[in-house]
């Protein structure tokens, strides 16, 4: 696993964190370090981690980079299998196109245990500016996978645009709290929220 400084300041004193999954919500591996320090416009090396035992045939993986106080600078999940892809045979390429011969096998994502989220939030005004603080807990020990939340025009209209967010598709793990930030100039409409996630089912609240 690597880090990647795109700032032209150096960081030290950091922490790199990286979590297994299976689909059901249990943590199967956990690995941090801490101390790493990277420099200005470069990629480094942080850490290698083996095989992990006792993985679903589709599972999650979680890296995060953090401050030494932990407040997190980077997060990405992923979702990998432990069927590997294929390549094959050089031969069987062709222009622009690989043909695999054997795929990573994804499909236990459609199988994953339901989940649901307590969804709140909040609607403040600054500089003219609308802001929709959106608050998702997960209580349960299920992961909540893939979910998007959308300020929208009205209960379950139109996504309002444009806005900015400041995360968009998450993975909320079990008993996490997160929390995303909206911000949008259309004061023309009442704004509602949607939250829906691949296992999450569809939530829609009113914004006052």
């Amino acid at each position: 696993m690597y880090v990647v400084n795109q700032t032209s300041e150096a960081r030290d004193h950091l922490k790199v964190a990286v979590e297994f999954f299976n689909l059901d919500g249990i943590r199967q591996y956990f690995t941090e370090i801490s101390g790493f320090s990277i420099a200005p416009n470069t990629s480094l090396e942080a850490m290698t981690v083996p095989r992990v035992p006792k993985l679903d045939s589709t599972h999650l993986v979680r890296a995060v980079l953090m401050t030494a106080t932990e407040k997190v600078l980077a997060e990405n999940v992923y979702w990998e299998s432990t069927i590997d892809d294929d390549l094959g045979s050089p031969k069987n390429d062709e222009q622009f196109k690989t043909n695999l011969s054997q795929w990573a096998d994804m499909s236990a994502l459609n199988t994953m245990p339901r989940s649901d989220l307590d969804v709140s939030a909040q609607v403040s005004d600054s500089n003219g500016e609308k802001q929709v603080t959106i608050t998702l807990a997960n209580p349960a020990n299920r992961v909540a996978f893939f979910v998007r939340a959308e300020v929208t025009r009205g209960a379950d209209g139109s996504e309002i645009l444009p806005i900015t967010y400041d995360d968009n598709y998450i993975t909320v793990f079990p008993h996490e709290i997160r929390t995303i930030v909206a911000r949008f100039n259309d004061a023309r409409f009442t704004p509602a929220l949607r939250v829906e996630g691949y296992n999450v089912a569809k939530k829609v609240i009113s914004l006052k």
